[in-house]
Formats: C-alpha cells, structure tokens, sequence
C-alpha cells in the first residue's frame, strides 16, 4: 500500500492541534452540521492523514469550534487533493476495507442469484459505497439518495436525515436501526451490516443497535 504523503500527515496534525484537549469522541458529537456529521472513526482517520472532502472538513472545525478557519484550511485541502491521492484510510483499518469491499461484493453477488433463483431477475439491487450506509427518497433504491457515515458502536445518538427515506442499504459493518421519526423513536427496522437492505420502508433517523 503507497505511504500517504508527509503533506497529507502534517495536515492530520494540524488537525489534531486544533481539536487540543477535547476527546474524538466528544468532537463527533458536536461535529453535525444539517444532516452531516463525522463519526469517532472518521475523526480518527483525518488526524491520521486521511484528506477530507470539503464537508468533512466543515464538519470538524465546526466540532473543535474554530470555523474561522474553514477557507484557510479549505485551500490546503484542495492543493493536497490536487498534488495525489492521499486519501486511504490508516494502514492497519486499510486491510479491513478491503475485506469489507470484497464481503459486500460477494454478498450482493448472492443476492442476485437469490432473485434470479425466485424468478426475479428484473429487481434492481441499489448501490452503496462500502462502509457507508445509503438512503432513497423512494421504494427499490429510487429518487434521491444520500450516503452517510454510519452510526458507531462507540457513537449511541441519534442520527436524523434530511427527507424520508423509501428504501436503504447498509454497506457498513455495524448494525443499524431505522426509525419513522427524526429523533429515533417508534419502531424501528433492523439494517443488517455488510449489505443489509430495506426496498420499502419508512425511515427519518438512524442509530446503532
């Protein structure tokens, strides 16, 4: 696996000077802005070098409380995404991506020939970005869809989205649970992880279970 650059881990440390005494924990939580949010993982792999995407960012120096430095930072961001790709994960949750890409592949593989099996080859199966979790505006993965980090074990809040979701995807490796109301109360759907789907459901929020 190629080294990330000293550039993209000397910006990590930037970071990490930022956040100072508070906890990643503590960051995640105060991080949100609208519908997006950094998890504790997330936290994590930036200060280890991971570059990140403009909202992540956002998200992280709102959670530290220094948003005065948003365009600052943002123009270094853009040089180290211009100058390579620095942007894998830490060495030692690398390996386990991959391991999670590859049981994500292998399950939507027998997903498919399960349809095919019950005479079903026209259901589409919805596409979702290893370790994240997927959400529709409309039944079988239809309309609009957001991608969003996952609820962390370590992370037991409440996560709301931004519009209703019809239809989902766990391509993560940690169980969620769905609810029909924004503050994850009601009952609940279980989101199995590692390619877990619901292709009709009603869903505002989500958690870990």
């Amino acid at each position: 696996m190629a080294e990330r650059s000293p550039d993209a881990k000397t910006f990590g440390e930037r970071l990490r000077e930022l956040r100072g005494p508070m906890t990643q924990h503590a960051l995640s939580r105060r991080s949100a802005i609208g519908s997006e949010a950094l998890t504790r993982q997330r936290v994590s792999y930036l200060e280890n070098g991971q570059v990140p995407t403009a909202g992540q960012l956002r998200c992280y120096l709102h959670g530290c409380g220094r948003e005065d430095l948003v365009d600052e930072l943002d123009a270094v961001r853009k040089r180290l995404c211009v100058s390579g790709p620095a942007a894998k994960e830490p060495a030692g949750p690398g390996h386990r991506w991959q391991f999670v890409a590859l049981a994500a592949a292998v399950l939507l593989a027998a997903v498919t020939v399960t349809f095919w099996v019950f005479n079903r080859p026209s259901v589409s199966i919805g596409e979702c970005a290893p370790g994240f979790v997927c959400f529709w505006s409309e039944p079988e993965f239809g309309g609009q869809k957001i991608t969003l980090d996952p609820v962390w074990a370590s992370e037991n809040h409440c996560a709301a989205l931004p519009f209703e979701a019809r239809s989902e995807m766990n391509s993560s490796k940690e169980r969620q649970l769905g609810f029909p109301a924004p503050d994850c109360t009601g009952s609940h759907t279980v989101l199995n992880h590692l390619g877990g789907t619901e292709r009709s459901t009603s869903v505002r929020s989500y958690r870990h279970s």
